[in-house]
């Protein structure tokens, strides 16, 4: 009775991992730098920077660079937009103070509602108030020896001078980048038929269903 207990137990074990499991961790979009330069902007502001996709992916989470780790001094509204009709795929309003999670610098807030990217080209773009404002934030320009993600490949800088938070038309500039905003995604991988489940997934289940299966098998004398 105690060796089907614990059969049991294990078997439930696998069959609840086999669920919760997510399919893959979060890469980041911007993964460093060389060196890099403080900035500030001298009027509110909308900058990022143009990228390119090679894969489609899943965009979970976005922030904002957090340039002494004790919190933002004001919030900001980050989002990107598509370049070919300037339509903004998704958006986060990250607060100011702590809210949300650090991570390489960045603070981050998780998406409720995630959204997808095809392959293509793209603006990723944060609002940001002048530095006549004491509560501005700073963000890095003139970036030498940038790494992104693999499946990401950076274009050219991006900003536009007003307020509220509009899709950046002047691209390019002195700056090699305005690395305020960053994003966190996953790569859609190629889609199982419906109810087929990911290789891995469908090894946890094989073996907690199995594990039922022996738990179920009576014992022979």
């Amino acid at each position: 009775m105690k060796h089907k207990s614990l059969v049991m137990a294990a078997a439930v074990a696998g069959l609840a991992l086999a669920l919760a499991s997510p399919a893959g961790a979060g890469s980041l979009a911007v993964t460093g730098w060389a060196t890099r330069v403080p900035e500030g902007s001298g009027v509110d502001a909308t900058i990022g920077w143009e990228f390119s996709l090679d894969a489609s992916v899943t965009v979970t989470a976005l922030g904002v660079y957090q340039a002494f780790g004790d919190g933002l001094h004001s919030g900001h509204v980050v989002g990107i937009f598509r370049d070919s009709d300037q339509a903004l795929m998704g958006y986060e309003s990250i607060l100011a103070g702590t809210s949300g999670y650090l991570e390489d610098g960045y603070q981050f807030q998780n998406l409720d509602t995630p959204f997808d990217l095809p392959p293509g080209s793209y603006t990723v773009a944060e609002t940001i108030t002048s530095i006549l404002d004491p509560n501005s934030d700073t963000f890095y320009s003139l970036v030498t020896g940038l790494t992104t993600d693999p499946h990401v490949t950076f274009l050219t800088s991006a900003r536009t001078y007003s307020a509220g938070f509009n899709y950046p038309t002047a691209l390019g500039g002195f700056n090699d980048g305005y690395f305020g905003p960053n994003f966190i995604f996953t790569v859609d991988p190629a889609a199982p038929p419906d109810g087929t489940p990911e290789p891995a997934t469908a090894g946890l289940l094989g073996a907690g269903l199995a594990g039922l299966g022996m738990a179920a098998r009576p014992r022979r004398s």
